[in-house]
């Protein structure tokens, strides 16, 4: 069996935000909604 590696989980890349030119920042969660808060992506 191969070796199993965990990474953090990147709402950005599960999003699929990344190909929006965006990049997630934060997020919150309630009973009635989820809000992911994001921020333009600058390539400096």
């Amino acid at each position: 069996m191969a070796e199993t590696t965990f990474t953090v989980p990147d709402l950005t890349c599960f999003l699929g935000l990344d190909a929006l030119g965006l990049v997630a920042t934060g997020q919150r969660i309630t009973p009635d909604e989820a809000l992911v808060e994001c921020r333009v992506h600058t390539l400096a």
